[in-house]
């Protein structure tokens, strides 16, 4: 565990010594593509599958909701 906290700290140090310099801490890239592609959208699935049917928490809140009126928004 010291030895990970020791490296932790290293890092951070060597960092921050590196930005006081003005030199970059974000590793270098040599690689470089020739084409960008577009990006799909991803379809998102609705996590209930009965339509239906209400949440299990509808009638808590409702009754909560009941007791406690001075928390229902007024516009």
């Amino acid at each position: 565990m010291d030895k990970f906290l020791e490296k932790i700290q290293k890092d951070i140090d060597d960092k921050i010594l590196n930005c006081v310099k003005g030199e970059s801490i974000v590793k270098p890239f040599a690689q470089v593509y020739n084409e960008v592609r577009d990006k799909k959208n991803k379809k998102v699935k609705k996590a209930s599958s009965f339509p239906n049917e209400d949440s299990i928490y509808k009638k808590v809140i409702e009754e909560f909701l009941k007791q406690h009126p001075e928390l229902i928004r007024q516009d």
